[in-house]
């Protein structure tokens, strides 16, 4: 294909990249294919799925956009950066605190202290524990001072919103852009 998901400009680096991928068919598997350009190694984490149209109709899970906003910024009014294994919790904004299953953030990793990354998920789901919090990436960075972006779409929870956990420290801007109709846990 001549599109890109993630793209990397020079060798050794780690990306984190969202995309969302039709799922196809050949004969009785299901699934979706990876073309790399230059090789390397590749994670997927699969984080959730749409319905199709044979589903029911639901008021569930629909995407209600917001006008875009910082809701997380470590800079901010003094620095205070997330260091190696620490997380943070965010609220999640107006009515997406009781309307929504699902944010959709912009996460970004500033001035960070070295290789890492940050995983975003639900607040209070790993006890405030690193060993338990999970193996998975939201935004990689790799190298001292580097800045890295990275879509999430991450769940939450009733009134205590969603946490960033940082493997090595960096400062952590959040953006926020809507939300997905639902629960929260």
């Amino acid at each position: 294909p001549d599109s890109s998901n993630l793209n990397v400009d020079g060798p050794n680096q780690t990306r984190a990249a969202a995309a969302l991928v039709p799922i196809g068919a050949a004969a009785t598997r299901r699934g979706f294919n990876i073309w790399t350009y230059g090789g390397g190694h590749v994670i997927v984490d699969l984080l959730g799925y749409f319905t199709g149209d044979e589903s029911e109709v639901s008021a569930t899970g629909l995407f209600v956009p917001a006008l875009p906003q910082r809701i997380v910024d470590t800079r901010k009014p003094e620095p205070h950066r997330l260091w190696h294994n620490w997380m943070l919790e965010s609220p999640a904004p107006g009515v997406s605190a009781t309307q929504a299953s699902s944010l959709v953030l912009n996460v970004t990793a500033v001035d960070a202290l070295g290789w890492g990354y940050l995983s975003v998920a639900p607040a209070r789901t790993y006890r405030w524990s690193p060993s338990v919090y999970p193996d998975t990436s939201s935004v990689n960075y790799t190298e001292r001072g580097a800045t890295f972006a990275n879509q999430v779409v991450t769940r939450i929870t009733e009134d205590t919103g969603f946490s960033v956990y940082s493997y090595q420290g960096c400062h952590v801007i959040a953006d926020y852009f809507g939300y997905f109709t639902g629960t929260p846990r």
